[in-house]
């Protein structure tokens, strides 16, 4: 049996199982409603429910953070550089427009935002989700047949599970990377006392979703992801104007207080690999952590 037919034969619901409370947000939340149910469950993002409680769409961290950069101008040149030169501007700009975390709703977040939502049903076929996901489809949900949202699956799930099967893969296992075309070249680099706010700026314009942190002799000093920015809330939404080592030191503390494990540790020891690699030890790092560089 070779990959294909794996997940030809494979149901998602027998896939995938569900082990975790699907979290979800109703399109009239508050933007401080929703940071603190991301906070509260340690979650990115969730399905959004209108008020018949049918899926409307899935928000995240990033559609908050762009809808604030927007709406308050920090997108702007002009901005950046003010910033850069006062930090303190940034907790002054917030604490003069703290209505809009309260009195923003979610659906007023997502009005601009193309619905990239895809629905599978849970018997579907898992060969279903190589031909949903994509640059801009990362996430899609799974529902059973009253339509109830019971799974929400990533790529990194899918490649998860084709980790547990890696026979599958047959020879192909053993050809290193360089010859299987997988890898990319880096899109974006930050140095460590770039500014959390300035790296989600260009990260949202770019459509990507990490980027190193390298030093100025282009060492590997840490991994940031948007996924570094859960736990972030109205009350210390200011922490974004921090340099990003210093961002990621931060969450680390917290986490450790906190009994919390996520990504954060990983940023700091980010996985790698050279071109020599074979797939099957790059799968398996990759389904390790996310990210490896």
């Amino acid at each position: 049996m070779d990959y294909q037919e794996l997940l030809k034969d494979t149901k998602i619901v027998n896939g995938f199982k569900s082990t975790k409370k699907i979290i979800s947000v109703r399109h009239d939340n508050s933007i401080n409603d929703i940071l603190e149910l991301f906070s509260y469950y340690h979650i990115y993002s969730a399905p959004v429910l209108t008020g018949e409680g049918k899926i409307y769409t899935i928000i995240d961290m990033m559609d908050i953070v762009s809808f604030i950069i927007n709406i308050s101008n920090l997108n702007s040149e002009e901005t950046v550089n003010i910033l850069d030169q006062d930090p303190s501007s940034f907790s002054k700009f917030l604490e003069n427009n703290s209505e809009i975390f309260s009195n923003t709703r979610c659906f007023q977040i997502l009005e601009n935002k193309p619905n990239k939502i895809i629905v599978v049903n849970e018997n579907e076929s898992c060969i279903k989700l190589l031909d949903v996901f994509s640059e801009t489809i990362s996430k899609v949900l799974i529902v059973n047949d009253q339509f109830e949202v019971v799974n929400i699956i990533s790529q990194s799930d899918l490649l998860s599970l084709m980790a547990q099967n890696i026979y599958c893969l047959g020879s192909l296992r053993d050809k290193i990377i360089d010859r299987v075309g997988v890898s990319t070249t880096i899109k974006a680099s930050f140095l460590p006392t770039t500014r959390v706010i300035t790296i989600l700026l260009d990260l949202l314009k770019k459509g990507l979703t990490c980027a190193p942190i390298l030093d100025s002799n282009n060492r590997l000093m840490a991994n940031f992801s948007i996924t570094n920015i859960k736990g972030i809330r109205r009350h210390n939404f200011n922490e974004l104007i921090l340099p990003v080592m210093d961002y990621l030191n931060l969450q680390k503390i917290k986490e450790k207080k906190h009994n919390i494990s996520s990504l954060n540790e990983s940023s700091f020891h980010p996985l790698v690999c050279n071109g020599n690699c074979s797939l099957e030890y790059v799968i398996y790092k990759i389904v390790a952590t996310k990210f490896c560089h």
